[in-house]
């Protein structure tokens, strides 16, 4: 994936760099990932060509995807968030692969499928 984002295009990011937070931690699951902790502070290079990731530059210079789920950007005047990116309803996240509900509070789904997510588990009552 990050391989086809490099390519630029419609996706450049503005000539100032727009620098977001991290408000989850994330561990990269493919080699073209960044792993990143709770408030690490994330460069965004531009956005990626998969829609709902960025491609992103540590403080360390490592790139890689991150997800724009993950992140929430600084005020930082008119350029500080993602232009034409507003997620106006829930958050939404592609399963990487099928799972069978073990419990009566899980869902079946398969690879692929799109869930909104109404609560992330360490909200769960």
């Amino acid at each position: 994936r990050l391989r086809q984002a490099a390519g630029g295009g419609a996706g450049m990011a503005p000539d100032a760099p727009r620098v977001c937070k991290a408000v989850h931690t994330y561990h990269a699951l493919n080699p073209d990932e960044l792993t990143f902790e709770v408030g690490e502070k994330i460069k965004i290079v531009k956005d990626a060509f998969d829609k709902g990731w960025y491609i992103g530059e540590l403080i360390d210079g490592q790139q890689g995807l991150v997800p724009d789920t993950h992140v929430d950007f600084e005020a930082q005047g008119s350029r500080g968030g993602p232009p034409g990116n507003v997620h106006p309803g829930p958050r939404q996240g592609r399963a990487l692969y099928p799972y069978q509900a073990q419990n009566h509070d899980e869902l079946d789904f398969e690879e692929g499928e799109i869930m909104n997510i109404l609560k992330e588990a360490a909200e769960a009552p």
